[in-house]
């Protein structure tokens, strides 16, 4: 596993264990609810993005969990299962949860049709963003060119907005 993988598997499991995830993932709060927080590497397995960056070598994620580290994601000693750490409780999703949720995301247009996910991440992440939402035609599923793009406070939002220079510039490789 490279260091490129290993962040891509911590960033994945992290969003799937992340606050704005879970306001919507009713199949993993279920899991969750189960074994108190723990759910199987297997039941995650069957996340379709976590299993192709994995490659379907499920130790692939308590590996890169372990050595790369996360401050949101806790191994059990046998490493057959994950959980959110018990000191960061999932958010009440109610009204001020949702405002401040708004008020820390950006519609950014003008985006580079042909970015990936991936590429969006990396060039996001350093400015603080904590999920990126990629608008796609509904019929071809083809990338519009803008995404919804929330951060960790709004203060990190409001940096990125008022950087005059901000130019997201991805092309296909020839």
């Amino acid at each position: 596993m490279t260091t490129d993988n290993g962040k891509k598997i911590v960033r994945q499991v992290e969003y799937y264990f992340g606050d704005l995830n879970l306001q919507r993932d009713t199949f993993l709060l279920d899991e969750m609810k189960k074994d108190e927080g723990w759910v199987s590497v297997d039941t995650m397995m069957k996340f379709k993005r976590l299993a192709e960056i994995v490659e379907n070598k499920k130790e692939s994620v308590t590996d890169a969990l372990g050595s790369i580290g996360t401050d949101l994601i806790e191994i059990s000693e046998d490493k057959s299962k994950l959980r959110r750490l018990p000191s960061k409780p999932v958010p009440v999703y109610d009204d001020n949860y949702k405002r401040l949720q708004k008020n820390r995301t950006a519609a950014i247009k003008g985006l580079d049709k042909d970015a990936t996910l991936d590429k969006l991440q990396d060039f996001f992440e350093p400015h603080g963003s904590e999920s990126i939402y990629m608008m796609r035609n509904r019929e071809t599923s083809e990338f519009k060119g803008s995404a919804f793009v929330t951060f960790k406070t709004q203060e990190d939002m409001d940096k990125f907005m008022a950087e005059a220079e901000v130019d997201f510039r991805i092309t296909a490789p020839k």
